[in-house]
């Protein structure tokens, strides 16, 4: 079974990638001029009028995409990965086990889904073989 984590490598997606930190610009206003400053304390110390906007939106969307994508594509992966593990099972039993195991693991991870995948198809055909 494909770790999550070799996954996202195989698709080059860095999930501890660190987001930009938000810059900011800061501005004053006094005698009917916008004046720019670097900080709020300049901007504040200038005039009681300020206010800022984030300089580096763009910066931080691209990121923001580049990630949602790298995401997509490992989780996109991983699953393709699990259901080759699992040749014998149609697609609808495939889907109802992972339904189950996607409940029972999400919250812990993809890894986790993938363990709960393999216990309950075991379970799953224990199950039959002890009906023949």
């Amino acid at each position: 079974m494909i770790k999550f984590e070799d996954a996202c490598q195989r698709v080059g997606y860095d999930h501890n990638a660190k987001r930009p930190e938000t810059a900011y610009k800061y501005y004053a206003y006094k005698d009917g001029k916008a004046h720019e400053f670097a900080t709020r304390q300049e901007a504040q110390a200038f005039s009681n009028l300020v206010e800022y906007t984030v300089s580096n939106k763009d910066e931080i969307h691209a990121f923001q995409d580049k990630q949602t994508k790298g995401e997509i594509a490992a989780a996109e992966l991983w699953l393709k990965e699990l259901r080759d593990d699992y040749p014998e099972l149609t697609d609808k039993q495939f889907g109802i086990i992972y339904d189950k195991a996607y409940e029972d693991g999400h919250s812990a991870g993809y890894d986790e889904v993938g363990l709960h995948f393999q216990d309950l198809f075991y379970f799953c055909m224990n199950f039959v073989k002890a009906g023949e």
